[in-house]
């Protein structure tokens, strides 16, 4: 498993950070998700309806790290 930044993912009031479930439109806090990856990429499953969230690996962080954003359009 990878140590995961997340540096865009959806803000609100301030510095609050979620991933959204593109099925259900739950939000988590990203603390609350584990991101995972398998040979199709990076994802996290909805924990309220089980659903395969794709996540997009940007690139490494300064530590080799990826970085994982949600597209709006995903």
């Amino acid at each position: 498993m990878y140590a995961i930044i997340v540096p865009s993912m959806t803000q609100l009031s301030g510095s609050v950070r979620l991933w959204t479930c593109r099925n259900c439109n739950a939000r988590f806090v990203f603390d609350e998700i584990e991101a995972q990856t398998d040979e199709s990429g990076f994802f996290f499953i909805c924990r309220d309806c089980d659903y395969r969230n794709r996540l997009v690996n940007v690139g490494p962080d300064a530590t080799g790290r990826p970085q994982l954003i949600q597209r709006d359009d995903e």
